[in-house]
């Protein structure tokens, strides 16, 4: 039996109704497990704080505040939260929907570059969830693959294939509409996300808008048409020195061409300065369908469409978003449990800094500097400002 599949809460029912039933996964803040809601005769999916000694008031505080970024969240591509509370033992807990399917992360791992179409169908969904979730005044500040899960809709006109769920919204900010900004829950100028798709901003530990979210998603997008993300290199500030100083490579680097609708949004999506970018989601979204009504896949009135038909996986992909999953150690350097980087001011990052982009048939694959294990792919970064 693999090790994830043993941990003591296994058979534990929680608050008296949520029978735990199989692990799924572990990440920074909590584990996700199987569990069966006893008064339902429903499986859900329900994750729990790990409490971990000298930080369990900021812990809680974040997995508060995780639960109340989700619950606010009323939108069909994004996950669905059905419950949060703590029960007498003092576990807490978030309960949401099981999700059947794969993220993006194993698929493009698995198939590689994808088709435009299917790029622009699945990051149109993405838009759509993210304009939602500014609109209730919610910054995700980590979208990447592998908090994109995608599974199998049932609809009257048949199944839609690659239906977006976003998920994992460990790292949201929930905006104050009155000041703009939320009780600070890390230090003042840390910073918190993946490395290979935060944005120069996030990056610099400056506070952060909607625009940070549009960032991540053109650099998935990027991932998504090459399959891999754009700025990589051996150690997570040399990914983050990409962010802030570099271009991505073009397309045609890697010897790839897609329609130039598509390459334009991602292009704009991944502007460097956030007043070059889409000023919100909805723009975004709106610019792929737009893409997609060019290649004769336009959603219908009511928003649905039979997305191009994908293969189906080879390997079981029934999970969660925060399962065990391999990390791709080009795209998410670093994570809480294998290191934490402390850099002393952006100027000592510059001193560092020479951009060298070698063309494709010389440059080297970066070599697996950070084994990760039970993460959830998310890397926690302090950046200190000097």
């Amino acid at each position: 039996m693999s090790s994830i599949s043993i941990d003591p809460l296994l058979g534990r029912l929680v608050a008296g109704k949520y029978e735990i039933r199989e692990l799924l996964g572990v990440g920074a803040m909590g584990k996700v497990f199987r569990a069966h809601h006893v008064g339902l005769d429903k499986a859900v999916a329900i994750k729990v704080l790990i409490r971990m000694p000298g930080v369990e008031e900021a812990q809680a505080r974040r997995f508060r505040a995780e639960a109340r970024a989700a619950s606010r969240l009323e939108h069909p591509n994004s996950v669905q939260i059905l419950d949060f509370g703590e029960d007498p033992d003092g576990l807490q807990y978030i309960v949401m929907e099981l999700l059947e399917g794969i993220d993006l992360q194993q698929l493009v791992a698995e198939q590689g570059p994808l088709p435009t179409a299917r790029v622009a169908w699945i990051m149109s969904q993405v838009f759509s969830a993210l304009s939602a979730a500014h609109r209730s005044d919610v910054i995700h500040r980590d979208v990447k693959p592998g908090n994109i899960m995608l599974v199998e809709k049932a609809s009257e006109e048949g199944p839609i294939q690659d239906f977006v769920k976003v998920c994992d919204f460990g790292l949201a900010k929930i905006l104050d509409v009155g000041s703009g900004e939320t009780a600070p829950l890390t230090a003042k100028g840390a910073v918190f996300g993946t490395p290979a798709y935060m944005s120069p901003e996030q990056a610099r530990g400056e506070p952060l808008d909607l625009r940070t979210d549009i960032y991540s998603s053109g650099v998935v997008m990027y991932k998504m048409i090459t399959g891999h993300a754009p700025f990589r290199a051996e150690s997570a500030p040399k990914v983050l020195l990409g962010h802030l100083h570099e271009e991505p490579p073009p397309l045609r680097s890697w010897g790839i061409e897609v329609d130039p609708g598509l390459e334009a949004v991602m292009l704009r999506a991944m502007a460097k300065d956030p007043a070059d970018r889409y000023p919100s989601a909805l723009e975004a979204r709106d610019a792929l369908r737009a893409v997609l009504a060019g290649l004769g896949h336009a959603p219908p009135a009511t928003g649905r469409m039979t997305a191009p038909a994908r293969p189906q996986s080879a390997v079981p992909t029934e999970q969660v978003r925060l399962r065990n999953d391999a990390l791709d150690t080009q795209d998410t350097l670093l994570d809480t449990e294998s290191a934490t980087v402390h850099a002393r001011g952006q100027s000592a990052l510059d001193t560092r800094y020479a951009p060298t982009v070698p063309p494709p048939a010389s440059r080297p694959e970066p070599p697996p500097t950070v084994a990760t294990t039970a993460s959830g792919g998310t890397a926690w970064w302090a950046l200190v400002p000097g």
